[in-house]
């Protein structure tokens, strides 16, 4: 039988978990964007490469979110 304590400490864990999970899926947001940025604005590359390049890290974008 579950007690109501044990469902607290479940409820605990998966809130601690689900904090947990956001807080590397905005890691990987932000990274994504950083990576996103240096391709347009750092490195020098030819306008159809730093579109396709762009494109691809757009697609991973949309995925993770």
């Amino acid at each position: 039988m579950t007690t109501k304590n044990d469902l607290e400490t479940q409820v605990k864990d998966l809130t601690e978990q689900l904090e947990q999970a956001q807080d590397r899926h905005q890691k990987l947001a932000s990274a994504l964007g950083q990576m996103r940025y240096r391709v347009f604005e750092v490195l020098d590359l030819e306008p159809t490469v730093r579109n396709k390049i762009v494109n691809e890290i757009d697609t991973v974008f949309k995925r993770v979110l």
